[in-house]
């Protein structure tokens, strides 16, 4: 589903043309929009003026959460416009002008779609693009979730410990060097079994558990664990149904996630699509 609000029948008319095969649900209520958007992984706001307080508005619906959904802005052009939108400080919020909504609107779209079905690249995409942590930390951040995406079924580490020596730390100097690098309020201890858990979920269709356990270096009660404590299921139920581990996973990281306030996307041009990389 992907919530579309609208204050302007021409735009919503080109955005339903443009994606004639998405699973729209088009509004011109604000408060309607936000509802859906809760339960969307990302969504399409078209405004007609993009006055200061359309701008505050946007400001309050992309801001909370390392994983909220994304939302694409489509409204005219104009030298106001694009003073007013450098404003919105979320690297959720990106802009497509309406006169080049033909052009762009289904390229961004695609661009955003793949990071939001795999929340832990997704997660650590934006905990880079929150701060500037210590060199170990982008490297772990970029190992534990997967950041480049690549598709080889190695899995991830498991221990603190492994993880720090393989940058030459210790553990305590890799978690203090966490702790300040990190929007996170947990170690990193929490966000390796989560990574264990999702990657032997998607490994479930083609390996037996007690394989994947061994493969992960633990055993398969840790695995059962893992699932219980942190996704309150078990690994068969898991298993059934992937989303559901996804979803929670998504909550877990909104528990987490300290506040945070992100440097302004700037709308149009090279550096938004630079932006659209911490989608």
């Amino acid at each position: 589903m992907i919530p579309l609000y609208h204050e302007s029948l021409v735009l919503r008319e080109a955005v339903e043309k443009l994606l004639a095969d998405a699973p729209l649900e088009p509004t011109a209520r604000r408060h309607e929009f936000e509802a859906l958007l809760a339960r969307a992984l990302a969504g399409i706001i078209c405004l007609r003026r993009c006055s200061e307080a359309d701008v505050n508005w946007l400001r309050a619906v992309s801001s909370p959460g390392l994983l909220a959904p994304s939302c694409i802005v489509i409204t005219p052009l104009s030298i106001s416009r694009v003073r007013r939108l450098r404003r919105v400080r979320s690297s959720r919020l990106l802009v497509v002008w309406a006169e080049e909504v033909d052009d762009r609107l289904v390229e961004v779209l695609a661009e955003i779609e793949p990071w939001h079905d795999d929340p832990l690249r997704l997660l650590g995409r934006r905990m880079l693009a929150a701060g500037s942590p210590h060199g170990s930390v982008i490297a772990a951040i970029e190992r534990i979730c997967n950041v480049s995406g690549d598709q080889s079924s190695s899995p991830p580490e498991t221990s603190v410990i492994k993880l720090a020596s393989s940058f030459g730390l210790s553990a305590d100097s890799f978690r203090r060097y966490w702790r300040k690098g990190t929007p996170l309020t947990c170690g990193p201890k929490q966000l390796l079994n989560w990574a264990v858990l999702l990657w032997a979920v998607r490994q479930r269709p083609r390996v037996r558990w007690d394989t994947i356990a061994k493969q992960a270096g633990i055993g398969r009660r840790t695995l059962e664990r893992y699932g219980q404590q942190l996704a309150g299921c078990t690994l068969a139920e898991a298993g059934r149904d992937p989303r559901l581990l996804k979803r929670r996973f998504r909550e877990w990281a909104a528990s987490v996630s300290a506040h945070l306030t992100e440097p302004a996307p700037t709308p149009g041009g090279q550096a938004q699509r630079r932006d659209q990389a911490h989608l």
